[in-house]
């Protein structure tokens, strides 16, 4: 009489298999959620970001990530007008994000609104690209994982008397 090894149970009696596939799904969820939530930045439209480019000296730089998203840096001590979001222009880091179409349309709207200003005063733009290496990461990883557990769950349905 062959004794069979029964897998080691959780929770509830549940296998701990099912306990590590939920955990990593957690984590997973979880980096979509935490890659969407910028503490510090808010969203603003088109319209509100020609409100801030009116208020001269107001911006200190745009960085432009992946060609489609523009992080708007503040100077310190800048009030901005009462119908934008508010901001604390004493924290680092970008204090608006904004949705730029193409980086043409985006260039020729500073163009136009920095008509005049000497090159001091002009608003410092840097193009850089960013990759999400968590995201990457597990794509790669996540169908290794779940072939090694469904690996280990036939094998531990298998009985091995059948043979």
């Amino acid at each position: 009489m062959a004794i069979r090894q029964t897998p080691p149970t959780g929770f509830s009696g549940c296998s701990v298999y099912y306990w590590i596939i939920a955990a990593l799904l957690l984590v997973y969820a979880g980096s979509f959620y935490l890659n969407g939530l910028n503490l510090q930045a808010s969203e603003i439209s088109w319209t509100q970001f020609q409100q801030v480019l009116e208020q001269k000296g107001a911006i200190a730089k745009i960085v432009v990530v992946n060609k489609e998203k523009a992080e708007i840096y503040l100077k310190e001590g800048i009030s901005l007008s009462p119908a934008l979001p508010s901001v604390d222009a004493s924290k680092t880091g970008p204090h608006f994000t904004l949705n730029i179409g193409s980086v043409d349309s985006f260039e020729e709207l500073l163009r136009s609104s920095q008509e005049g200003l000497p090159l001091q005063q002009q608003i410092e733009i840097t193009y850089i690209e960013r990759t999400d290496w968590f995201d990457n990461i597990l794509l790669w990883l996540l169908p290794f994982l779940l072939i090694v557990v469904l690996w280990v769950f036939i094998l531990g349905r298998a009985n091995p008397t059948d043979m």
